[in-house]
């Protein structure tokens, strides 16, 4: 029950005795009563009147209250018709670049299975247009009730994309909170939007969502080329990526996968440049090959399989980075708190090529192989940086007359380098004063690699030049003839540990 601070009092009667300065009764007579009307039954009605009024404030501010609620819950005043009402799109977090087309309705009610965890599911299926050469096909999921998997895969029974929207829920009126509609981006980018509320109040399992969506693309028969696509663009928050084997069938000019909490997974995927982004969530790739691939997460594993591009970067945190990777100008695996191992085959120009491993506190395990397309020669960087982890670096072969330098570093644990026969070059070793450093030669009668296999070949005897400039360090040289013997150069740094290079 709800009382106004300003509601009016009953006002006191003429007759009542004892009220507003009245007059005192009569003088008590023992053998008469007069009779009074009581205060306290007039007190009793003033308050029934008040009540009266108090109920109908009351259900006053209930009506209110629903109809707010009615507003807050998206029950059709948000949206006019099929289109964002303009006076309330700042309810939903629409990206100020982004304009609405139409917006659908969600489909008839549905169980769900009980693996879901929803008990009830809708769908909605748009159909759009494949942007031509020179736009981008593109979907977004904004709000706080965005949570969800994204599907990408392909279909020969179509000609154009299709997008297939099921939303899992607890009851229609959250359901309703969430907005399909058709979008637009900047110059040539269109597709499909997900929104929901920018705020949502209610904390509770049952006021939650769960979108299930899938894109599909045409896919042509075994004997067609594969189908080109300008872009695709994906920004999606707490939403996880699945990609089917779209290699071969569709090529992509730019793909920009884009998410938040969850997972990315490709099993095949082509593209001039790849972009897979998320946090707090893993990525995993099959194959992947690109120009241009980036790979970024946070807090997740990051696992290739096969990567082959002319540059990549890789970047996580607090995970590790493990994988294959072939490119033909630069590579960086970058991460902290977490492994990294690696297999990289470097095959570029005789111009700069680079490979760059940093982590913390955790060990680097790699092996690299290195080379260019005319097989001699060459420029390469390698730097491989860790602390409180170890460090094993394998150059497991390297052209003829390469100019390869290596920086290696860790702290508090042993670090070594392996070098190959074709290597020639400065070596210089560092650590503390209780640790050891040494130069290792494997094998001293290693054939001269400037000779054909299995030749006889004579003249030329591989050199090993050592020397300890300070405990903890030593300095020397490797070369097949004197004048190469400043060519490369090797740097490898510990603390607490022993640092050993193989030559």
């Amino acid at each position: 029950m709800i009382t106004p601070h300003n509601a009016p009092k009953s006002p006191p009667k003429a007759s009542t005795p004892l009220l507003n300065g009245g007059a005192a009764a009569p003088p008590y007579a023992p053998t008469t009563y007069a009779v009074y009307p009581s205060p306290y039954a007039q007190k009793r009605v003033g308050q029934g009147q008040s009540a009266v009024r108090r109920m109908c404030l009351a259900i006053l501010a209930a009506v209110g209250l629903w109809f707010l609620a009615s507003a807050l819950l998206g029950s059709g005043n948000i949206f006019g018709g099929s289109r964002f009402n303009s006076d309330r799109t700042d309810d939903y977090p629409l990206p100020p670049d982004v304009d609405l087309e139409d917006c659908v309705g969600w489909g008839d009610t549905e169980k769900s299975s009980p693996a879901v965890g929803y008990p009830y599911s809708a769908q909605v299926s748009l159909d759009v247009s494949l942007p031509s050469e020179t736009e981008t096909l593109l979907f977004l999921s904004k709000g706080a009730l965005s949570a969800g998997n994204l599907k990408i895969t392909t279909s020969s029974e179509l000609t154009d994309a299709r997008v297939d929207i099921t939303a899992h829920y607890h009851t229609t009126a959250v359901r309703d909170a969430a907005k399909v509609c058709f979008i637009t981006r900047k110059e040539g980018e269109s597709g499909v939007g997900i929104f929901t509320p920018a705020h949502w109040w209610s904390r509770k399992r049952t006021d939650r969502l769960y979108f299930d969506v899938e894109l599909l693309l045409p896919r042509g028969s075994a004997s067609s080329s594969p189908l080109y696509i300008n872009g695709l663009t994906t920004d999606v928050n707490n939403f996880s990526h699945d990609l089917d084997n779209l290699k071969d069938i569709i090529d992509f000019g730019n793909i920009f996968l884009g998410g938040s909490n969850g997972k990315i997974h490709a099993k095949a995927l082509g593209a001039a440049t790849a972009t897979l982004q998320t946090s707090n969530g893993g990525v995993s790739v099959e194959h992947l090959v690109a120009l241009k691939a980036g790979v970024q997460t946070s807090n997740g594993l990051v696992s290739i399989d096969y990567l082959v591009a002319q540059n990549a970067a890789v970047r996580s945190s607090n995970a590790r980075i493990h994988g294959n990777y072939h490119v033909s100008d630069s590579l960086s695996l970058i991460t902290s708190n977490g492994a990294i191992q690696a297999s990289v085959n470097i095959n570029g120009s005789e111009t700069s090529n680079s490979l760059i491993m940093h982590t913390t506190n955790s060990h680097i395990d790699a092996v690299v192989d290195l080379d260019t397309t005319s097989g001699t020669g060459g420029i390469f960087l390698v730097k491989a940086e860790t602390s409180n982890g170890r460090l094993t670096t394998r150059i497991a072969s390297a052209p003829l007359d390469a100019v390869l330098t290596l920086n290696a570093r860790t702290s508090n644990t042993q670090a070594s380098v392996e070098l190959p026969a074709t290597y020639e070059g400065s070596l210089a070793l560092s650590t503390s004063s209780t640790a050891s450093a040494a130069i290792r030669r494997v094998d001293s009668h290693e054939q001269d690699p400037a000779c054909a296999p299995h030749a006889d070949c004579k003249g030329r005897t591989r050199a090993v030049e050592t020397h300890v400039v300070r405990k903890g360090g030593v300095e020397g040289a490797v070369y097949w003839e004197k004048k190469n013997a400043r060519r490369g150069s090797v740097t490898l740094q510990s603390s607490n540990g022993a640092v050993t290079i193989y030559v």
